[in-house]
């Protein structure tokens, strides 16, 4: 699921930078060629501005989730707000294990195993991390679905 937050992070920013500084035509994102194929067609360019516009007002509420996160773990292992930042896999990268991959990272970074308690504690944080972002997808797959015809719940399952 932390694999969904980062790709629906990544298609807001890229979106909205996309759309901000290139024609739509350069646009390459993963969300979209599904959608696409999906769908057995190009979106037209006026989908794919609305789909970008729906990204980039996303985009608040998934930082602000992803800031939480941040705040969360950092302050449970005394780090810095950046060096979790720095562990977490970068907007878009796929993390087939991301609690594995950061426990090892912090692990890396503290010098020591992090106990039970503090492993036990960030699958929490996972989780609320997750169901804090369910409300937001919903919201974004419910709009698209409007957008372009298909199914919230398939656009549910596209979602990265």
């Amino acid at each position: 699921m932390m694999k969904v937050f980062y790709m629906l992070v990544l298609l807001a920013v890229h979106l909205s930078t996309a759309y901000s500084q290139a024609p739509v035509a350069t646009l390459r994102t993963t969300f979209i060629q599904r959608t696409e194929a999906q769908l057995g067609k190009e979106l037209t360019m006026e989908q794919k501005q609305e789909i970008a516009k729906l990204s980039k007002e996303s985009k608040p509420a998934l930082l602000a989730v992803q800031e939480k996160f941040i705040k969360s773990v950092s302050q449970l292992v005394q780090l810095t707000d950046n060096d979790i930042k720095e562990m977490l896999p970068r907007i878009g990268q796929e993390n087939k294990d991301f609690e594995k991959d950061i426990i090892s990272k912090i692990e890396l970074k503290l010098g020591r195993k992090i106990t039970d308690e503090e492993r036990a504690q960030i699958a929490e944080f996972e989780k609320v991390k997750k169901a804090d972002l369910e409300p937001i997808q919903k919201n974004f797959a419910r709009k698209v679905s409007k957008i372009i015809g298909l199914p919230e719940e398939e656009i549910l399952k596209m979602l990265p």
